[in-house]
């Protein structure tokens, strides 16, 4: 198992702001009116107190419909990174992939928006518009969606709830098949709790990664990596837990650049971009590899 890098549940690094690329959660909507009498408006009541009101009412119709995201999260360690992984411990790996996500409902009414990275995505995950693919949970309309494992979709998730995603995942990976698989986009109304799995039919589930998985306002800037190849424990190297070693680094906006240096380096030996949602994979990495 290796560290994903965007998860620093063991780092004191603080949160990154939400990036740019996030939306808001709100509307505008405007109204024209028209009359060639103008003065009948006014003998009707319906002068300019009635256009506001109208103008307003249209604007709360609007506001309704969004949906209140609080929480945006990406599902990390896509399939394909997951196997150039695993081929360096298990040569015979094969291309079938058991993905599991797993989410934990923790307040009741919890809405969820799931948003497949395959058509692209969502511009404004709080009004979803690409109707053949993404999903809302918890709005009682199973026209729009329902979770893995539900008959119907509920009208209201009560805490506790649990939605289990789990599919094979051949590689390499057809983006006009939609599958529960990493660089997924969720959103939520309230907190979830997250976590992802991943092995590949063979040689089965004795190599598993499983990481927690955190929301993007946790994740950070600036990270030092614990372990390495470098650290040899248990000795000799043949025994070591740390035998190999590689980072999964996903960006949460467009544009982002990756620095890698190491401890005493002023200047990053490597330089990458990425953009939302996409992964940077870095194999054999050693102890107090910087990434900032």
């Amino acid at each position: 198992m290796h560290p994903a890098v965007n998860l620093p549940s063991s780092t004191s690094h603080p949160a990154s702001p939400t990036p740019a690329a996030a939306v808001a959660a709100g509307g505008l909507c405007a109204v024209r009116t028209h009359s060639d009498r103008p003065a009948s408006l006014v003998k009707h009541g319906i002068g300019i107190k009635g256009i506001f009101l109208a103008i307003m009412a249209a604007s709360l119709s609007v506001a309704a419909a969004a949906i209140s995201i609080v929480q945006e999260w990406y599902v990390p360690q896509p399939e394909a990174e997951i196997r150039e992984d695993y081929l360096v411990l298990a040569p015979n790996t094969n291309t079938t992939t058991d993905s599991v996500i797993a989410v934990t409902v923790a307040i009741a009414g919890t809405k969820i928006v799931y948003d497949q990275w395959e058509d692209g995505y969502e511009v404004d995950i709080t009004n979803p518009t690409q109707a053949a693919t993404t999903q809302i949970w918890g709005d009682g309309n199973d026209a729009n969606g329902k979770p893995p494992g539900y008959a119907t979709d509920p009208a209201s998730f009560p805490a506790g709830s649990l939605i289990l995603m789990r599919n094979n995942v051949p590689l390499p990976r057809n983006a006009g098949t939609i599958l529960f698989d990493g660089r997924d986009r969720i959103g939520s109304t309230f907190g979830i709790v997250m976590t992802r799995e991943a092995w590949f039919t063979t040689p089965g589930p004795l190599l598993t990664n499983s990481v927690e998985v955190r929301s993007v306002p946790d994740w950070g800037t600036s990270f030092v990596l614990p372990v390495g190849e470098d650290v040899i424990f248990p000795t000799p190297l043949a025994s070591s837990m740390f035998e190999h070693c590689s980072a999964d680094i996903m960006a949460a906006a467009n544009g982002t650049v990756v620095p890698l240096r190491e401890a005493g380096e002023e200047k990053p030996r490597k330089l990458t971009r990425s953009s939302i949602g996409n992964i940077v994979f870095m194999e054999k990495t050693a102890n107090k590899h910087f990434l900032n």
